[in-house]
């Protein structure tokens, strides 16, 4: 289950997963997040932005060696 499934839990104010399934009066099962899952999601989350702030440095050093070379050129 994904973290976008949850829900605050009406009985004990928790979080919850939204389970596929509903009970007899309507309302959908709810299970509770672990601090397992949430320190799992956590994780996963600081690794891809990791990834993205390595991507952009990477990215805003060939802007600033395509400028030097740029006015290197225009130099000439």
């Amino acid at each position: 289950m994904s973290m976008s499934e949850t829900t605050t839990c009406p009985t004990c104010g928790g979080a919850a997963h939204i389970g596929r399934t509903v009970t007899a009066d309507g309302a959908p099962n709810l299970s509770a997040v672990t601090d397992e899952q949430k320190s799992k999601k956590i994780g996963q989350l600081k690794k891809a932005f990791q990834a993205s702030r390595d991507k952009l440095e990477k990215a805003e050093a060939r802007i600033a060696e395509l400028e030097q070379q740029l006015s290197d050129a225009a130099a000439c």
